[in-house]
């Protein structure tokens, strides 16, 4: 596959954590471990259920869940694997396991997984997320395509699948399709940085870069103040190398908002001048 100067997905898909509960699996097959009320169950007791009922999801997942808890991810994942493909009826616990199998290049399996979850749940975005980088890694940039806008339309709320999206689009030239991606994953995080320095690159390779600049440097003329404003300057003075106004747009950004870790963490690592 080609490198690009634009910032990728990372090789890996999105594990579904359960809200509200601890370790990895998703909310409709988290044991109740979280309730203060209910003891937690001991490793001998949990290996028991497993040794009692092997056939069975739930004591698998319980232990499988145990042991990613304590950080001890290899002893689990058999566990863990074997609660997941026991139960058929999740389709969060098939989109796991699809994840799961990805991460070991097991990319038919990871496929059968992300399917499966999208047929029990045509609504999980994450499931069409998921098969849309699969796509990706093997190749398929129409497939991919196909499923990141998916992900997009039941989630408009996730930047991560706008700018996976506009990454597709510009391997295939499709310009204002993948402008479009970047704005709604931007509108979707302000913080977004990824999605940010893609949209630079983008009108720095199409030559409207400096045009760009000038339109939001008039917004804020016009004492229009907004964080995503501020940041994509930022990004903007940063790439034509104008390092102090970068600073000074990110300032401004933290002013708005200070809790951003990333532009924090950006200007932490610029020289003080």
């Amino acid at each position: 596959m080609a490198q690009s100067t634009y910032k990728e997905k990372k090789k890996k898909v999105t594990v579904v954590k359960g809200k509200g509960g601890t370790g990895i699996l998703p909310v409709s097959l988290m044991v109740k471990a979280d309730n203060k009320k209910e003891r937690k169950k001991t490793l001998k007791e949990l290996k028991d259920a497993v040794k009692k009922n092997p056939e069975h999801a739930e004591p698998n997942l319980e232990l499988g869940n145990y042991y990613f808890e304590k950080g001890n991810v290899e002893e689990g994942l058999p566990y863990l694997i074997k609660g997941l493909e026991l139960s058929s009826e999740f389709a969060d616990g098939k989109n796991l396991l699809g994840t799961i199998y990805f991460g070991r290049g097991e990319n038919k399996k990871a496929e059968e997984c992300f399917l499966k979850a999208i047929e029990l749940d045509p609504d999980l975005a994450d499931a069409y997320y998921n098969l849309g980088i699969l796509n990706e890694s093997m190749g398929d940039r129409w497939a991919a395509i196909e499923n990141f806008r998916k992900a997009t339309e039941i989630n408009p709320k996730n930047p991560l699948s706008f700018n996976n999206l506009a990454i597709e689009y510009i391997h295939l030239d499709m310009w204002q399709e993948a402008e479009a991606c970047l704005k709604n994953a931007i509108g979707a995080d302000s913080q977004y940085m990824d999605a940010i320095n893609n949209l630079v690159k983008l009108y720095a390779k199409r030559n409207v870069l400096e045009e760009a600049i000038r339109r939001f440097e008039e917004c804020i003329s016009r004492n229009v103040r907004e964080v995503a404003i501020f940041n994509f300057l930022g990004a903007c003075y940063l790439h034509v190398g104008e390092d102090h106004k970068a600073k000074e747009m990110w300032n401004e950004s933290l002013a708005l908002k200070p809790e951003q870790e990333e532009i924090n963490k950006i200007l932490d690592s610029m020289p003080l001048y």
